[in-house]
């Protein structure tokens, strides 16, 4: 069966597995993130023969099609097995002669002589902040719906700046902030700390979840990244490096 290439598909998921062997599962994961429901729909998605994506989430899954499958997740929220992989099965998953992970790829090469440069290169005078949409720090996870009073510390989610750029922008601690994107805006409370070297602000992960019981608190990070400044190999959307304007926010706002 000829392999169909996804080297240049804009999906972080399709360019590595194109490298790294299996492909169909992980992408077949990818259209079900993206609301994918049915089994046409995956087969429309992924320009993949019926036969193919049968055999694959049968000999996967254990069940009849990909319809059944994807009605025994709806039947089954907390979850279904999905595949039941032994030791036998992990070397089917690289397929390289010489059964060895390539490491040593061109395009990541060849961007290493330029990583040495000093200070930001995509601020502008617009968005003049580089924001770390996402900063991991204590009582925060991915996107888990976590229950909001679980966190004993930064409670919601501060904005973090540098003492230079708070004095600037004339905000001290506590003070309500603007932060704004090219994606879109929202407000957290300022926290100053030496941690930030000027012209660097930080959100962190974790927040701007729904609970069921308790609501959200904090901003969710996707809502300031957007697909326009990506990864140019991998195309993920850049979330450590996403250029921003900070304001405080006034009464009058």
């Amino acid at each position: 069966m000829k392999r169909t290439p996804f080297g240049s598909w804009p999906c972080s998921i399709a360019r590595t597995v194109d490298l790294l062997g299996d492909w169909w599962t992980p992408l077949v994961l990818r259209e079900a993130y993206y609301d994918s429901k049915r089994f046409g729909e995956f087969e429309a998605a992924l320009k993949i023969g019926r036969n193919i994506l049968t055999q694959r989430l049968n000999r996967r899954a254990g069940h009849a099609d990909g319809d059944a499958l994807f009605d025994a997740i709806v039947a089954n929220p907390a979850g279904v097995t999905f595949t039941a992989d032994g030791w036998d099965d992990v070397w089917a998953y690289v397929r390289r002669p010489d059964r060895r992970f390539t490491v040593a790829i061109p395009e990541l090469l060849s961007q290493l002589p330029g990583l040495n440069r000093t200070g930001p290169g995509w601020v502008s005078d617009a968005y003049p902040f580089v924001l770390t949409a996402g900063e991991r720090r204590s009582f925060t996870a991915n996107t888990i719906i976590r229950d909001p009073r679980w966190r004993r510390r930064d409670t919601e989610g501060a904005l973090r700046i540098s003492a230079v750029d708070a004095a600037r922008l004339g905000l001290s601690d506590g003070d309500p902030a603007r932060v704004s994107t090219e994606r879109g805006s929202a407000e957290a409370r300022v926290e100053i700390t030496d941690a930030m070297q000027p012209g660097h602000v930080s959100l962190p992960n974790g927040y701007g979840v729904d609970h069921p019981e308790h609501g959200s608190s904090g901003v969710a990070p996707n809502e300031l990244t957007s697909l326009h400044l990506r990864d140019p190999i991998a195309g993920t959307p850049w979330h450590k490096h996403v250029p921003a304007r900070v304001e405080p926010v006034t009464a009058a706002d």
